[in-house]
């Protein structure tokens, strides 16, 4: 499994790797995950969210719907908006296959 099993052709994604110290999921399906370095200009119209807890073999999957940025506290830090939040499930890929990338916790497809 791997983060473009849930990308449509011609769709801009970004997929972060969070450990969920600033992801926020409310009972409603939005949602925030935040203190990103990231271009607050670019064109994303999904987020797939890698969700690691602890030292758990298994990484929970998200997808949701991207309603935008804020600034975060740290500056030149941005906090995620998300709407539509949906489980995907979880998968013992590590985040280097998952998104077909290096280490850094962000990735635009």
């Amino acid at each position: 499994m791997k983060a473009r099993d849930f990308i449509k052709p011609s769709e801009n994604v970004v997929i972060i790797f969070t450990h969920g110290k600033h992801f926020v999921l409310y009972d409603d399906n939005t949602g925030l995950t935040g203190e990103w370095k990231l271009d607050p200009n670019r064109n994303v119209e999904r987020v797939i969210l890698y969700h690691r807890e602890g030292d758990k073999n298994t990484n929970t999957l998200y997808i949701a719907n991207h309603a935008g940025v804020e600034p975060a506290d740290r500056e030149g830090r941005y906090n995620l908006r998300l709407t539509h939040v949906q489980y995907v499930g979880v998968t013992s890929v590590n985040w280097v296959e998952f998104s077909e990338g290096g280490q850094n916790p962000i990735r635009y497809l």
